[in-house]
């Protein structure tokens, strides 16, 4: 478990750890957070799930698909 701490922390703390040890990445926040995972460099490498716990959660809102 990863308690961030403020903007931008995500992007750097992937940086430093090996993200590839892991199963997936389960994020728990709001459309911010899901924003730096999707502009990280691990984003399309790991599976992600997202909880939303935002006061918008339109990122969560927003139907997307990957299906070709």
């Amino acid at each position: 478990v990863v308690e961030t701490k403020g903007r931008n922390f995500l992007k750097e703390h992937i940086k430093s750890i090996n993200y590839q040890k892991y199963a997936g990445i389960l994020i728990v926040s709001g459309d911010g957070l899901m924003h730096e995972f999707v502009n990280s460099e691990c984003c399309g490498k790991i599976p992600v799930s997202h909880v939303p716990a935002g006061s918008g959660n339109a990122f969560a809102k927003t139907q997307t698909s990957t299906a070709g």
